[in-house]
């Protein structure tokens, strides 16, 4: 049993703010056949083309409110959105200067396609790894946390919006940057995925991405999908 939550100052602080989580169990990360493989890089190519097709510059992409509504959060919590970027942001400003996709492993690849595609903060990471609650909280800059490529733990900003569960930190600056211990692999069996919302932003943008993730999830990988959302007024779920 996972605790998902938002602590009651970020709810007071951000009362806009709603979390999405997907969660799947029994998934196949591996994608086998020749045939999955290439439906996945299909997606994951239309998805930089879409985006390349919707915003011509970084500029005109950081003054759409699904992406400046992250940096007017960010700077709220004293995490400059010019250094730490929203992981959206970061990503569809790779795509439009010519780059693609990062190539990790197929969930991820299919997230970060979802991301683009939809302008919207989208994560995923390994359910079993997770110790005993997963929340999102204030730092007190104390926590221990280490970064996807890092050799060891470091400690976080105090006052940075993170997610953390009993033993350390996943994710700094709300979705900026994730953590090597509950990093999706090959072998991840069961995993949930999140996405950081705006009542009133992109409320109805994330439900419809919801629907259709979960859709082409199973699809590719297989499992049983889920989804809830946590937020003032509901701030814990627990599965």
């Amino acid at each position: 049993m996972v605790d998902f939550r938002i602590t009651r100052p970020i709810c007071e602080d951000f009362p806009q703010l709603f979390v999405n989580v997907v969660i799947v169990r029994d998934l196949d990360n591996r994608l086998s056949g020749k045939e999955a493989a290439a439906r996945l890089e299909t997606f994951v190519r239309s998805s930089e083309a879409l985006l390349r097709h919707r915003f011509s510059s970084k500029g005109e992409l950081a003054a759409e409110p699904l992406v400046s509504e992250y940096f007017d959060a960010f700077r709220r919590f004293g995490s400059n959105p010019k250094r730490v970027k929203p992981s959206h942001f970061a990503l569809c400003d790779r795509v439009l200067r010519g780059g693609a996709l990062p190539d990790i492993n197929p969930a991820v690849n299919l997230y970060n396609a979802f991301s683009v595609r939809h302008i919207v903060p989208f994560g995923g990471e390994d359910l079993d790894k997770v110790d005993d609650f997963f929340e999102l909280a204030y730092a007190s800059g104390e926590e221990p946390w280490t970064p996807i490529g890092s050799d060891g733990p470091e400690l976080v900003r105090k006052g940075d919006v993170t997610w953390r569960d009993a033993s350390e930190v996943s994710t700094t600056s709300l979705n900026h940057r994730q953590c090597e211990k509950t990093k999706l692999t090959p072998s991840t069996r069961n995993a949930y995925f999140l996405t950081e919302g705006f009542y009133g932003t992109n409320d109805a943008v994330i439900a419809s991405m919801t629907t259709e993730f979960t859709d082409r999830f199973h699809e590719l990988f297989g499992g049983e999908c889920q989804h809830f959302t946590i937020d003032r007024e509901k701030p814990e779920v627990s599965v």
